[in-house]
């Protein structure tokens, strides 16, 4: 839908499938909802439950107790006991495998058939630093638990080609081959305790954001540091930001933070190669918060939920961040939760109170005339 350097083609949202409600579609209401890479189904959480939709039709998929779902949209992973975890296939119900040793939290899945928790290990001995974590790599197929990676780690992503980047309690990153369960690169950074972690679409860039607002870029290729910059510490004092992802061309991230701390609201675009950050999107509008914000896959398009008070309907905005250019909206009053289903579809799933709107939208973004850059 657009290039690095021409402006995106305007567009049109289509609501291709919606299911509406008075009464919760989710117990406990939406709190969030995740698509998967394939886009044919998405989860939605709640307090206590998740629930499964079919993108297609934007309807329920008659399944319950669904913890999380595969990237492949076809499986998922729900508790049987105490401990254990069963793998089913969605649409017929039939158990693929089964996993013990999972007293507490919930694994995510990797790509393909890989699964990855974490245990808590001992208190480090620098009190500044958080508790370190160890991650069990697991089979999906067989159910048994394939390595157990020594490296000990803060936080943690799944790159797409099948392997693991870990990130430490002093930003030191390791990147391990999940199949071999062996590490391909160790790449050393000035410390600076992390707390964002991202991966671009393709696996071949990785960003974090320190608590002091230091970025590093590393080139997961290269299994090397290729960039730091403290634009976002210089101009913001700190690296406190809600929102922060990558443009699917791995060079340039959004962010974003609303009303408080700071007193205004702005969206930044930062150059991760040269460092710089272009705010010049800053209003002074404390009315106006951006609730939710995810980026296309393949276009530097965001979607963002945007509202302008506690009294007035919340609105979907599609916006060419690159060139500042609105390219689409719709009203998404009392919405809860954002995705994107693949690059063409956005997922909008909406809750109030008892008599409603409870819904969830699935929109088609469609070009109408040609950008002209």
């Amino acid at each position: 839908m657009a290039t690095e350097d021409r402006a995106a083609a305007a567009i049109e949202l289509s609501l291709i499938g919606a299911t509406e409600s008075k009464k919760p579609l989710q117990p406990g209401g939406f709190a969030a909802v995740e698509a998967d890479s394939a886009g044919r189904r998405a989860i939605t959480y709640g307090r206590s439950e998740s629930r499964v939709w079919d993108l297609a039709t934007a309807t329920l998929v008659p399944v319950e107790a669904v913890l999380r779902l595969h990237p492949d949209g076809r499986r998922g992973l729900r508790r049987v006991s105490e401990s254990e975890l069963s793998v089913f296939d969605i649409a017929s119900g039939e158990e693929e495998s089964r996993l013990d040793g999972f007293r507490f939290g919930v694994p995510t899945f990797g790509p393909g058939n890989w699964l990855a928790d974490t245990i808590r290990t001992e208190a480090p001995a620098d009190p500044e630093l958080p508790p370190m974590q160890h991650c069990r790599v697991w089979d999906v197929t067989s159910g048994k638990i394939a390595h157990t990676l020594p490296s000990a780690h803060l936080l943690a992503a799944y790159v797409p080609d099948g392997r693991l980047l870990l990130i430490d309690g002093r930003g030191q990153a390791s990147l391990w081959d999940l199949a071999a369960g062996a590490q391909v690169s160790a790449m050393k950074a000035p410390s600076e305790r992390p707390i964002k972690l991202r991966v671009s679409a393709d696996g071949r860039t990785a960003v974090t954001i320190g608590r002091k607002g230091t970025t590093h870029v590393w080139d997961l290729d290269a299994g090397k540091l290729a960039a730091s910059s403290t634009a976002l510490s210089t101009e913001r004092a700190g690296g406190a930001w809600d929102h922060f992802e990558l443009f699917a061309d791995g060079r340039h991230a959004v962010l974003g933070s609303r009303p408080g701390a700071y007193g205004d609201l702005f969206i930044g675009v930062l150059d991760l190669a040269a460092g710089t950050l272009d705010l010049s999107w800053t209003t002074r509008d404390e009315e106006r918060a951006i609730t939710h914000l995810v980026v296309s896959p393949d276009a530097p398009i965001v979607s963002m939920l945007v509202a302008r008070a506690p009294s007035a309907p919340t609105m979907l905005e599609i916006w060419d961040v690159r060139h500042k250019q609105l390219l689409a909206s719709a009203d998404a009053r009392l919405a809860k939760g954002l995705c994107m289903a693949s690059g063409d579809r956005v997922v909008v799933a909406g809750s109030g109170a008892w008599s409603g709107p409870h819904y969830l939208r699935v929109y088609q973004m469609l070009e109408t005339t040609s950008g002209d850059g």
